[in-house]
C-alpha cells in the first residue's frame, strides 16, 4: 500500500461506517435548514443596529460594504460550521474532529500553503500594474484597526467552507466511490457554481466560476495528499486575504478591504481581459502543481 493511498484511506475512514448516499442527502438538507435559520437570525438582529446607508446597501445589493456589515455576514459562517457539525452528529454520529483529518502536519500544511499563495501573489504584483480604476476603500488607519478582527472572521469563513466541501462532502463521496472524478470533481463543481455572480460580473460571471473550480480542485487534491484540511484551509485563507482584505472585486464583500475594483455588468467588456488573465494564471498554476506532485512527489 502506497503512502498516498494510506493517508487518503485514513482521512476517509470516519466516513465509511455510515456511507449511504441517503445519509449525505439528509445531512445536507438538515445542515442547509440550520444554516439558513441561523443566517436569517443574525441578519435580522444585525440590521437593528445598521445605519440607513447600510440598510440601503443590503437591500440594493446585497452589498456588505462596511466593516459592520462584514461582521454580520462573517458571523453567519459560525452557523455554517455549527449546522454541519450538528447535522453530521445526528445522521452519522461523528463530529467536527472527524472532518479535520489527521493531526500530523496540519499547521505545517496550513502555513506552507498560505505562504506559497502570498509568494505567487507577490511575484505577480511585481510584474503587473494595479488597474487604473482601483479605488481606496478603507483609509489605512481604519483598515489597520479592523485587520486583526477581519483575519479572525476570515479564518472562520474559509474553515466553515472547507468543513463542508473538502471535509464532509469529499469524505463521504470518497467513502462510497473510489473514482476521483466523483469525490474530487463533483464538490469542486458545486463549490464553483456557488460563486456565480452575474449581478456584479455580468457576462464574465462564468470566468469567476472557472477560476474557483480550479482552486477547489487544488484544495481537494491537497486534502487527499495530506490527509487533513490544513493545507486547504491555508490556501483558501491566503487567497481570501488577497481578495477580501486587500483588493475586493466589487462591493458585495468589500467592507474589510483596503481597495476596491468597482464592477458592474456594464463593464463586462473592459474587465474581461483582466479576469481571463487571472483564470489563465490559476489554470497554469494548477497544471504545474499536478505535474510536480505526480512526477516528483510520488
Amino acid at each position: 500500500m502506497s503512502d498516498l493511498f494510506r493517508v487518503h484511506q485514513g482521512y476517509i475512514q470516519p466516513a465509511k461506517a455510515k456511507s449511504e448516499l441517503w445519509r449525505v442527502v439528509v445531512t445536507l438538507i438538515v445542515f442547509a435548514g440550520l444554516y439558513i435559520a441561523f443566517t436569517v437570525g443574525i441578519m435580522g438582529f444585525g440590521m437593528v443596529f445598521a445605519t440607513a446607508e447600510e440598510l440601503s446597501a443590503i437591500t440594493a445589493g446585497p452589498n456588505f460594504n462596511t466593516p459592520y456589515l462584514m461582521v454580520i455576514i462573517m458571523t453567519s459562517f459560525l452557523g455554517m460550521t455549527g449546522g454541519l457539525v450538528l447535522a453530521t452528529l445526528i445522521v452519522h454520529r461523528r463530529g467536527l474532529k472527524s472532518l479535520l483529518g489527521v493531526r500530523a502536519n496540519f499547521f505545517k500544511g496550513f502555513a506552507m500553503a498560505a505562504l506559497c499563495v502570498w509568494a505567487l501573489f507577490g511575484v505577480s504584483v511585481s510584474f503587473s500594474a494595479m488597474p487604473d480604476n482601483v479605488v481606496e476603500n478603507l483609509p489605512y488607519d481604519q483598515w489597520l484597526r479592523w485587520l486583526p478582527l477581519a483575519l479572525v472572521f476570515l479564518l472562520i469563513q474559509v474553515s466553515a467552507e472547507e468543513f463542508v466541501f473538502r471535509g464532509y462532502i469529499q469524505q463521504q463521496l470518497a467513502a462510497k466511490f473510489s473514482s476521483p472524478w466523483v469525490w474530487m470533481v463533483i464538490p469542486s463543481l458545486i463549490f464553483g457554481s456557488l460563486h456565480y455572480n452575474p449581478a456584479e460580473l455580468g457576462s464574465n460571471a462564468w470566468l469567476a466560476v472557472v477560476q474557483t473550480i480550479f482552486i477547489a480542485l487544488l484544495m481537494a487534491d491537497l486534502t487527499m495528499r495530506t490527509g487533513n484540511l490544513g493545507a486547504a484551509i491555508g490556501l483558501h485563507f491566503a487567497n481570501n486575504v488577497i481578495g477580501v482584505l486587500y483588493t475586493s472585486l466589487g462591493e458585495s464583500l468589500s467592507g474589510f478591504s483596503r481597495y476596491v475594483l468597482p464592477l458592474s455588468p456594464e463593464q463586462s467588456a473592459e474587465l474581461r481581459p483582466l479576469l481571463m488573465t487571472e483564470v489563465a494564471s490559476t489554470g497554469v498554476i494548477l497544471v504545474i502543481y499536478f505535474f510536480v506532485v505526480t512526477r516528483w512527489l510520488r
